[in-house]
């Protein structure tokens, strides 16, 4: 009888760990989840301040053609 109450004990206690490590394991899935969410955002933030090559190389061109215009305009 007492076996039986002890081993009853040891099965709610081994339950109740692996409730908890469940519950850690997901907590951390959670904080990974959010770091890597913040992550993506930072790199997004950087990506949209960085020019793009082909809008400055587009830029350039209609600086030229400005400057040109002006030009042809004075002459």
């Amino acid at each position: 009888m007492q076996q039986d109450q002890q081993n009853a004990q040891f099965q709610q206690q081994l339950d109740d760990l692996k409730q908890l490590l469940s519950d850690q394991q997901e907590q951390q899935r959670q904080q990974q989840l959010v770091q890597m969410q913040q992550q993506i955002d930072e790199l997004t933030q950087k990506l949209d301040r960085q020019p793009s090559p082909d809008l400055e190389r587009l830029n350039g061109l209609i600086e030229l053609l400005i400057a040109k215009n002006d030009q042809d305009e004075s002459s």
